[in-house]
C-alpha cells in the first residue's frame, strides 16, 4: 500500500514540476500586466498546496475548510511556514488553462489573484479522472 502511495506523490510531483509553471508565469504576468508585484515562489506554500490538491482530490471535493474548521493559514503553519494571512484560490476543471480562465472571469477569484499585499506563491495540480484539482496559495 505504501508503495503504491510513494508512486502516486511521485508521480504527482513530476506532473506538477513539468506542467504547472506556465500556469504560475501566466498569473505572474496577469499581475504584471496590472502594475502588482511579481511573486516568487515560496517552497512551503508548493508543499502545503500541493498536499491539499491531493486531499481534495481523495475527498472528492473542493473546500477552503477542513473537518476542523481550519483554513489554508492553519494548513500553511502546519508545514512549518509563518504567514498569518494567505490567500487561497482552488479550481477544478478539465485543463489547466480552463480553471485559470474561469479564476479570470470570477470577480472573487480574481481579487484574490490581484491583491497587491501578495509577494509569494505556491501551487498545487493533482489530476482526476475529469481533469485537475488546482491549489494556488499567496502570501
Amino acid at each position: 500500500m505504501w508503495f503504491i502511495v510513494m508512486l502516486f506523490f511521485s508521480a504527482l510531483n513530476s506532473y506538477a514540476d513539468s506542467q504547472d509553471a506556465p500556469i504560475i508565469d501566466q498569473i505572474i504576468n496577469i499581475r504584471l500586466e496590472n502594475q502588482l508585484s511579481e511573486l516568487r515562489e515560496d517552497p512551503i506554500l508548493t508543499q502545503t498546496a500541493r498536499k491539499y490538491a491531493l486531499t481534495l482530490v481523495t475527498e472528492g471535493s473542493l473546500r477552503h475548510r477542513d473537518d476542523s474548521g481550519h483554513g489554508a493559514a492553519y494548513r500553511v503553519q502546519q508545514e512549518g511556514g509563518d504567514y498569518w494571512t494567505v490567500g487561497e484560490i482552488l479550481g477544478a476543471g478539465p485543463t489547466v488553462d480552463q480553471i485559470l480562465h474561469g479564476w479570470m472571469k470570477s470577480a472573487s477569484h480574481r481579487k484574490v489573484i490581484l491583491t497587491s499585499k501578495w509577494t509569494r506563491i505556491g501551487w498545487g495540480i493533482a489530476p482526476y479522472e475529469q481533469g485537475y484539482v488546482m491549489v494556488i496559495l499567496f502570501a
